[in-house]
């Protein structure tokens, strides 16, 4: 990289991954807890793989992080459905902030844990698409309302919970 001209190095590390999605609000999060936590340092990485179906965060306490793992099926998978998943681990994260000492492995959560993690992905995603709405146009991750509420149902129709889902579907006005 450092024998490219400037502008060709600043779009090789100014472009963002799949992996670096949310990389400000990820960062915006790790700045919490070190606040609430009083300095903890605690290190949040994702990680793309092609095994498996599930997305997941994964704690570790001893660390001092969490592992979030992104499931994705073909290099094509759609740019919403990604975004969509990290913004819901993201979210179970930012519920635990205030438990992270005790949190430690994949844990099971309850139903309005769910409610909360999803909507915070709308949220987020939707947020992050309104700072951006100049990008639209150049179809660079950015989500119209619309798009956005078509890839949560197209994401939430595959829970466990019914419930989770109702709720999601009434609170989002989903399709």
């Amino acid at each position: 990289m450092s024998s490219k001209l400037p502008e060709e190095a600043a779009r090789i590390v100014g472009e963002v991954d799949r992996h670096n999605y949310f990389a400000h609000s990820i960062r915006d999060i790790q700045k919490a807890i070190f606040q609430l936590k009083n300095g903890l340092r605690y290190h949040i990485y994702t990680h793309l793989t092609d095994v498996g179906r599930d997305t997941a965060i994964v704690f570790n306490r001893h660390f001092g992080g969490c592992d979030i793992i992104l499931s994705y099926q073909h290099e094509d998978s759609k740019e919403a459905d990604i975004r969509i998943a990290l913004a819901h681990e993201l979210g179970h994260l930012v519920r635990e902030i205030d438990n992270l000492e005790n949190m430690d492995g994949i844990c099971d959560y309850s139903v309005e844990e769910e409610i909360f993690a999803w909507k915070f992905a709308f949220y987020l995603v939707r947020e992050k698409s309104r700072i951006h709405k100049e990008d639209i146009e150049r179809g660079k991750h950015i989500f119209t309302d619309t798009e956005l509420r078509r890839s949560m149902s197209i994401a939430l129709k595959g829970l466990k919970d019914p419930k989770v889902y109702e709720t999601l579907k009434k609170d989002l006005v989903l399709p």
